[in-house]
């Protein structure tokens, strides 16, 4: 039963990771990501700068639907735990892989802390297990009053997308 459960919740990871948000086809992944991160924050949350110099047309549907969901959770945390008053999303290219960046000016956290009864933790695991499954890297780096920067790196294929 365990082994049977284990296979089904890996095909469901699979078709999960590949659905393309509506929104993420029809603007483009720079388009929505400005489209989220402006509704994520709204009016009365920190100010937000965008620098999204790579359009991330490098990477396959799945890979950009994993970078929204991934900025978007990093925006959900600046939101509800930071206490910032800026955040800034950056996007950039190299020849192996596709970047962005989400920083805050919040009150950061000491990532070496285990557990957390405030739900960062868990929202962090989640960025890992999606940067995974298009053989991305999560980097979270944070000290407590120092606010809090999380980097998804994704490897570029030359393969067709």
């Amino acid at each position: 039963l365990r082994e049977r459960l284990r296979d089904e919740l890996v095909e469901l990871r699979g078709l999960i990771g590949r659905v393309v948000p509506p929104r993420l086809a029809e603007l483009g992944l720079t388009r929505a990501i400005e489209e989220r991160a402006e509704l994520i924050l709204g009016v009365d949350g920190p100010a937000l700068e965008l620098q999204l110099a790579a359009s991330g047309e490098a990477l396959g549907d799945r890979a950009r639907a994993v970078a929204l969901r991934v900025v978007e959770e990093a925006l959900h945390n600046v939101r509800r735990h930071a206490r910032a008053s800026r955040v800034s999303v950056r996007s950039w290219q190299d020849d192996s892989s596709w970047s962005i960046e989400v920083r805050d000016d919040g009150c950061g956290f000491d990532p070496g802390t285990s557990g957390g009864s405030d739900g960062r933790r868990f929202g962090l695991g989640l960025m890992g297990q999606r940067a995974s499954m298009i053989d991305g890297t999560i980097a979270v780096r944070s000290r407590p009053g120092e606010g809090t920067t999380v980097t998804l790196s994704v490897p570029i294929r030359k393969e067709p997308r």
